[in-house]
């Protein structure tokens, strides 16, 4: 019999894979120079952040609410070609991310595999059943606005609308610069600024995207404090802070479009997030969880991260 270990870590390593689908871009991110190492940030009376990049200071002004509200937006629509259209001119950093990760999200379904051509028709995957074969194609038709453009100038969008959000510097942008620099081990200290940066920010989208690369670091930890070159035992801490980003105010019901492709390539087609995390694990573990997520919730809350060994 496999050990709750094992299963602990499978449940962690599902949850990621499926949602890394739907969160992470396809294309890949590269660090630029000057993306961590010449951007200073410093707060101010006002609760904001004064961005110092070439010289020029700027203030960026922190809303959450309005982040929760894109947020949701981009999980509820049945229209990603509307919402890239009305976001991608925005000067907002967090509207141009999501305006990026609409068109991106977007190439897994209209792109043909050579990127020449679109398809008429959502690439079969073999074994699905009715129930995920009809997300699939409602999947498909959420980017069916994206055909006015030809295969061309839609590569030429997506790229111009990557290199804007990048520069945009939102804190989902900076989540993922933190995966690179965390998952490669190349600087662990502009990694940690960047994981705090996400953290402190509260939002929870740029928190669900970190939680793999906190896996990673901490397991890290583990290895060194324990000295002994095994790889660490599994645990829920993962788990705990994915579903704590939900609680932030993440749509992470059946119907938000990361668990609809969770329902395509997992089945679960009437879970949340929760409830199907809550499936894979033991009551006893289960209860971890919970206990972890409140830990983690009032730690973000409070601005104190010393719990995540940061």
């Amino acid at each position: 019999m496999k050990s709750r270990q094992f299963f602990i870590g499978l449940a962690s390593v599902f949850l990621g894979v499926v949602l890394y689908l739907s969160f992470q871009p396809v294309s890949e991110i590269k660090l630029k120079e000057h993306s961590i190492a010449n951007i200073k940030q410093s707060s101010d009376k006002d609760g904001g952040r004064l961005l110092t990049s070439g010289g020029v200071q700027q203030k960026e002004v922190f809303d959450l609410t309005s982040v929760l509200a894109i947020s949701s937006e981009y999980q509820s629509t049945r229209d990603l070609h509307s919402l890239f259209t009305k976001y991608r001119l925005s000067n907002n950093p967090t509207e141009k991310f999501f305006a990026w990760k609409a068109i991106d999200f977007c190439s897994r379904y209209l792109l043909s595999t050579n990127r020449d051509i679109f398809v008429s028709q959502p690439e079969p995957l073999p074994g699905l059943t009715q129930e995920q074969d009809a997300m699939n194609q409602r999947l498909f038709g959420k980017c069916a606005g994206f055909k006015e453009f030809t295969p061309t100038q839609y590569r030429a969008q997506l790229k111009q609308v990557q290199e804007s959000a990048i520069n945009g510097g939102s804190n989902s942008i900076a989540a993922v610069q933190a995966n690179e620099l965390f998952i490669t081990h190349k600087n662990e200290e502009d990694a940690v600024k960047l994981a705090k940066q996400v953290l402190q920010s509260k939002e929870p989208d740029a928190i669900m995207a970190l939680v793999d690369s906190m896996q990673v670091y901490w397991d890290a930890k583990k290895i060194n404090q324990q000295n002994s070159g095994k790889p660490p035992e599994a645990d829920t801490s993962a788990v705990a802070l994915r579903l704590a980003a939900c609680d932030l105010g993440r749509d992470c019901s059946k119907d938000a479009l990361d668990m609809q492709v969770m329902c395509v390539y997992a089945g679960s087609c009437e879970d949340s997030l929760e409830s199907r995390t809550m499936k894979l694990l033991t009551p006893a573990e289960a209860d971890d969880v919970r206990q972890k997520m409140k830990i983690y919730l009032a730690a973000i809350k409070q601005g104190d991260l010393k719990i995540f060994g940061l």
